[in-house]
């Protein structure tokens, strides 16, 4: 064989002889870095499970207490209880037991309504919406029939248009021209309050109750909103100075409770406030908030 073939071959097995235990370090090095990195993924992954767990609970509570404003909702509007506060339970919403009350509510939109009196049936209320072809809004009128033979003075008045309708700045007119609060969404379900301070709006008394010819004053405004609306004119609330008289109403404001028991303990709870029309027992969701 020649002599340059023999130098190679003496040449690898010198550097395979050099190279003797090099592997170790590498290996050792490779240990290490896993060490470091397998605990931390190892923790990550308990912790990502621990996540699951606790979103997988979450919502399973959400939707038992969902389901428990909805039976609420249900409630009100299909077997309306006599006496308020009810409340009852539902045992097995997904595994777990959900408590639900409903009560009346004097807070609407943040500003309190107030009781009617037990002569509330002396204000009539009547409202309606009509479209203005010219303008492209709606007149809105609201017309308050006293059918008592006495003045009533005007506390204040609330109106809480149908949903997706907005108040046109500056259109007020007939027992004011006063620019009302706007409460709730303006885009949504919201409340235009007029409250009067002195001298409050009057009144005047019925002429003739007796052969029913009585005296009604107008409240207008107009409405900007969808074109061929043919529904209701939203919900009215008028209080009077009168103490008798209190608060009258289109509508009844209640509130929804819904809570979730856990290992009988209170967990997710969720607050609805509703309108219920106390002519057909339409229910309005007006707000509905997570404890």
């Amino acid at each position: 064989m020649h002599k340059s073939v023999y130098g190679i071959i003496r040449f690898c097995k010198s550097a395979c002889h050099e190279r003797e235990g090099q592997a170790l370090p590498l290996m050792l090095v490779l240990m290490a870095v896993g060490g470091l990195v397998i605990g931390p993924s190892l923790s990550y992954m308990d912790s990502g499970l621990k996540s699951g767990s606790l979103i997988e609970r979450r919502t399973k509570e959400l939707y038992a207490v969902d389901a428990g404003l909805e039976h609420g909702f249900w409630t009100l509007r299909n077997s309306p209880p006599e006496e308020y506060p009810l409340s009852y339970q539902l045992p097995d919403v997904n595994g777990m037991p959900v408590n639900v009350t409903l009560s009346m509510s004097n807070v609407l939109w943040g500003f309190t309504i107030g009781p009617s009196g037990v002569h509330s049936d002396t204000l009539l209320l009547y409202a309606s919406m009509v479209w203005n072809s010219a303008r492209h809004d709606y007149d809105y009128t609201l017309a308050i029939t006293n059918t008592n033979g006495s003045v009533v003075h005007i506390d204040y008045v609330m109106v809480t248009p149908p949903s997706d309708f907005s108040y046109v700045a500056g259109s007020t007119s007939g027992i004011t021209n006063l620019t009302p609060e706007i409460r709730g969404d303006p885009n949504g379900n919201m409340g235009l309050i007029w409250d009067f301070d002195t001298p409050r709006p009057t009144i005047p008394g019925a002429p003739n109750a007796n052969k029913g010819i009585y005296s009604t004053v107008y409240h207008r405004f107009r409405l900007t909103g969808p074109e061929g609306y043919a529904g209701g004119a939203g919900y009215i609330w008028v209080a009077a100075e009168r103490e008798d008289i209190g608060t009258v109403s289109t509508a009844a404001a209640l509130k929804v409770v819904a809570q979730v028991m856990r290992d009988g303990v209170p967990s997710t709870t969720a607050t609805s406030l509703v309108l219920r029309d106390n002519a057909s027992g339409d229910i309005l969701v007006g707000s509905w908030q997570l404890n």
